[in-house]
């Protein structure tokens, strides 16, 4: 794969054409460290105000066009409103709102309250891998149990946790 890749930017460049959609790609895909000027905790605030209530219940650390941004989920009742919100300046770049009436998984989610919040979930992560950034953590019901799946990137390794979002407690670690 890695050879094919690399014949195939070398062709690109030969010719002249634009590498930036692949270099995209590859940046997030990769565990490299993203730079940033806010922390999650202030894009899924941001996002919150914007939205005027609601549940967070994602959020995720992305390249857009070599642009850092937070991509951030809000559920309020039957909506589910989507931010992207760059993580320099904590500007909304974009918004979107969908009905979520007929989504039995995301209206559950909506009604329930875990123990744990989103920020708190990111600060248990934190505690297994101090160094490590996080990219995504996901409120999600995982036979029967609500539970956050959390991504982090540390050096060239991602952690994949699952946190209990009822008591805190680690359910499983995996580091590739």
């Amino acid at each position: 794969m890695k050879t094919k890749l690399l014949v195939a930017l070398a062709g690109l460049t030969l010719t002249g054409a634009s590498i930036l959609p692949v270099t995209n790609v590859l940046a997030d895909s990769s565990p490299q460290l993203i730079n940033v000027g806010l922390d999650f905790k202030q894009a899924t605030q941001t996002a919150l105000n914007e939205a005027k209530g609601g549940k967070s219940v994602q959020f995720e650390l992305e390249t857009d066009r070599s642009r850092p941004v937070y991509e951030v989920t809000i559920l309020d009742g039957a909506t589910e409103k989507e931010y992207k919100i760059d993580a320099n300046s904590g500007k909304i770049l974009k918004s979107s709102y969908e009905d979520i009436s007929d989504d039995l998984e995301d209206i559950q989610l909506s009604q329930t309250t875990p123990w744990l919040s989103l920020d708190e979930a990111g600060a248990k992560a934190k505690e297994q891998h101090n160094a490590a950034q996080l990219r995504e953590i996901e409120l999600e019901m995982e036979n029967g149990r609500l539970v956050y799946k959390v991504k982090m990137s540390e050096n060239t390794h991602t952690h994949k946790l699952v946190i209990d979002a009822h008591n805190g407690s680690l359910i499983s670690a995996k580091t590739k």
